[in-house]
């Protein structure tokens, strides 16, 4: 829709459509990284809760955040959830 009527605005003038791309790719982009900055820290939260473990009174360790899972590598689940945030770290 932009495109249709950034041309029917440029009547032509390659200038001036180039100039309205540029701005339109522009204001894409700024709204792009704003939108990324503001859903990083809840990104950050989950990739950092395998790493959170909190100390019960048995001695157990368990996840904080999922108190169900044990901070154990003989448990799948821990261990799948750990190999995933180091994944994303790696990325970040």
């Amino acid at each position: 829709v932009i495109r249709v009527v950034s041309h029917y605005q440029s009547k032509g003038d390659p200038q001036h459509r180039e100039v309205q791309q540029w701005l339109i790719a522009n204001a894409w982009g700024r709204v792009m990284l704003s939108v990324i900055l503001y859903f990083l820290q809840a990104h950050m939260e989950l990739l950092v809760s395998p790493f959170s473990c909190a100390a019960r009174d048995d001695g157990s360790r368990v996840m904080q955040l999922a108190p169900e899972v044990p901070c154990d590598f003989e448990d799948a689940r821990y261990s799948f959830m750990f190999k995933v945030a180091c994944g994303g770290w790696c990325n970040v």
